[in-house]
C-alpha cells in the first residue's frame, strides 16, 4: 500500500499527526516530517475540522446507533463509530446531539460512574488477562476474551461453541502470540480447567528467563472476580453491542422459542453465531484504536 492510501486509512482511525507518522515510519518503513504529512492530507482533502459532515447526516446516525443500542454508547464511543462510518465530526458535536437525541442514556451513564482502585502494571504484555463470559452460555454460544493489563489492548474476543474446553483457548492464545509475535511476560486466569494448557504454554515460553516472573510466576491463578482487567472488558462489551444479544435472546426464551436446550442451542449457533462474532470484532476494532483516559487521583 503506498504512503496516500496509507495516510488516508490512518486517517480514518482518527490517529494524530505524530501517531500517523509513527505508524508509517514503524510499521512501513517511510519516514516523513509534519510538513509533508499535512501536505499530504490537504492534497487528499483530508481535514480534522473543515469540510464537516452534514449534521442532519450525522444526527441520523446517531438515532440509529442509539435505537439499536439503546443507552449503552457514550459520546467517545459514538465518535469513534462515526469516524469508522466516514463522518467528518467533533467529538463535541457528538456529545451535544447525544444530549438532545438520549438524554435519559446520558444521565443513566453518569449516574453509573465508578471509582475503581487504582490498577499498576509495569507496561505492555506484562500481563494478559484472560477468562470467559457466560451471559449467552444459555443460548449455545460462548465468549472467551484476553485484554492487555496496560495498554488494555483486547488481544482477542472470540464467540465459539465453548469457553472450558483447554485446546480452545490454547487455540487463541497461540494464534495471538503468532498474530502480535509477542507473548507476555505473565498470564492471569481465573481457577479453571480451561486454562491447563495455556498455563503449560505460558511455563515453557518463560522457562529460560531469569527474571522475577519467569518460570512457575509467569502464570497467576485468582478468582474471576478480583480480575479487575477482564471484568472491566466484559462490562465494557456489554454496553458496546453484547447487550442487544442478551435481550435478543431473552425475547426468544420468553416467547417460547428458545428453551435453552441442545436442538435450540445448535440452531442459535447456525443462525448467529457469526453475527456475535462481528458485533464482538466491531466492538475490539473500535476499542482498539479509541485513547485511554489517564487515572486521576
Amino acid at each position: 500500500m503506498d504512503v496516500d492510501n496509507l495516510v488516508r486509512e490512518y486517517f480514518k482511525l482518527g490517529l494524530r499527526y505524530s501517531e500517523i507518522i509513527k505508524c508509517l515510519d514503524e510499521l512501513h518503513g517511510y519516514s516523513i516530517g509534519i510538513r509533508t504529512l499535512k501536505r499530504i492530507t490537504k492534497g487528499l482533502g483530508l481535514y480534522r475540522r473543515k469540510y464537516k459532515s452534514d449534521i442532519l447526516q450525522i444526527a441520523l446516525f446517531v438515532l440509529e446507533q442509539c435505537e439499536v443500542h439503546e443507552q449503552m454508547h457514550g459520546y467517545r464511543w459514538m465518535h469513534l463509530k462515526c469516524l469508522e462510518r466516514g463522518l467528518v465530526v467533533d467529538q463535541d458535536t457528538v456529545l451535544g446531539l447525544l444530549h438532545i437525541i438520549d438524554p435519559e442514556g446520558v444521565e443513566y451513564r453518569k449516574t453509573r460512574r465508578l471509582r475503581r482502585r487504582v490498577y499498576s502494571i509495569k507496561g505492555p504484555n506484562s500481563v494478559w488477562h484472560i477468562d470467559g463470559y457466560d451471559k449467552l452460555s444459555r443460548y449455545g454460544i460462548k465468549i472467551h476474551g484476553c485484554i492487555d493489563g496496560f495498554s488494555r489492548q483486547i488481544i482477542w474476543l472470540k464467540a465459539g461453541v465453548s469457553n472450558k474446553n483447554p485446546s480452545i483457548i490454547a487455540h487463541y492464545y497461540i494464534e495471538s502470540i503468532r498474530q502480535y509475535g509477542v507473548y507476555p511476560r505473565r498470564v492471569r486466569a481465573d481457577m479453571g480447567t480451561e486454562n491447563v494448557h495455556v498455563e503449560a504454554l505460558q511455563k515453557f515460553f518463560r522457562r529460560n528467563h531469569e527474571d522475577e516472573h519467569a518460570k512457575d510466576r509467569s502464570f497467576l491463578y485468582g478468582k474471576s472476580t478480583n480480575n479487575q482487567r477482564i471484568e472491566s472488558l466484559w462490562g465494557m462489551i456489554r454496553r458496546q453491542g453484547i447487550q442487544f444479544w442478551v435481550n435478543f435472546f431473552q425475547e426468544l426464551n420468553e416467547s417460547g422459542y428458545h428453551d435453552g436446550e441442545y436442538l435450540d442451542q445448535e440452531i442459535s449457533r447456525f443462525c448467529f453465531l457469526e453475527l456475535v462474532q462481528d458485533t464482538l470484532n466491531d466492538i475490539s476494532s473500535i476499542w482498539n484504536r479509541h485513547r485511554i483516559r489517564r487515572y486521576r487521583q
